[in-house]
């Protein structure tokens, strides 16, 4: 902590070793003290106070609900715990934006590069809302994520129409008619995704 704030943050009569003695968390007014004298404003905000808001986030989530809600200064807190991830966040935004150059384009993708799509997309999608706008080239991981998206959801909707339906062992009219349906899926999907079919051989069974 910067020294004169880990000061303030002493100073006040409910942090310090009275509480570390007997296990208790900080109160109302300790806690809201602690805000308000130890802790910048948003504005003012840098990586340097990540251990301070830090401390004082621990504080404050080991209050009850009704507890954090009576603290004054607790939006001052959620603010300045709002920035400490924006300011992370920003410094992810240059390998962000070289993992999705690194991905295939829309046209070529496959179930294949779902896992590494997937992995690029939580990424940013974790990210602080304004630095997700730093990201140049998010449109082009959206339109990836989509594609990977919808053949994904195809050949699961396939797979469990076949499991939940079908039986291929006692074959009857209607089964039948669920049969050319799931054909009729299963034909539809490109060559890529229907190595992705788990049940198809249940249709095959079926048919035969």
């Amino acid at each position: 902590l910067r020294a004169s704030r880990r000061a303030a943050l002493g100073r006040q009569p409910q942090i310090g070793q009275k509480e570390q003695r007997t296990g208790q968390c900080i109160g109302v007014s300790g806690m809201d003290a602690a805000i308000g004298h130890a802790l910048p404003d948003k504005g003012r905000i840098t990586l340097a106070d990540s251990a301070l808001v830090n401390e004082l986030w621990s504080q404050y989530v080991a209050l009850s609900g009704k507890d954090q809600a009576a603290i004054p200064n607790r939006q001052r807190l959620l603010d300045a715990r709002d920035r400490i991830q924006e300011l992370n966040d920003r410094e992810q935004v240059a390998d962000i934006i070289a993992e999705i150059s690194k991905l295939p384009p829309a046209s070529a993708v496959t179930l294949a590069d779902e896992e590494e799509i997937n992995r690029v997309y939580a990424r940013y999608d974790a990210l602080h809302a304004t630095v997700k706008e730093l990201v140049t080239n998010r449109d082009v991981l959206e339109e990836v994520y989509a594609k990977v998206s919808g053949y994904r959801a195809a050949v699961d909707e396939l797979d469990t129409l076949i499991w939940e339906k079908l039986d291929p062992l006692n074959i009857t009219q209607k089964d039948r008619e669920l049969t050319d349906k799931a054909r009729k899926m299963y034909e539809a999907l490109r060559e890529q995704e229907r190595a992705y079919v788990q049940h198809f051989g249940d249709v095959e069974e079926a048919e035969g």
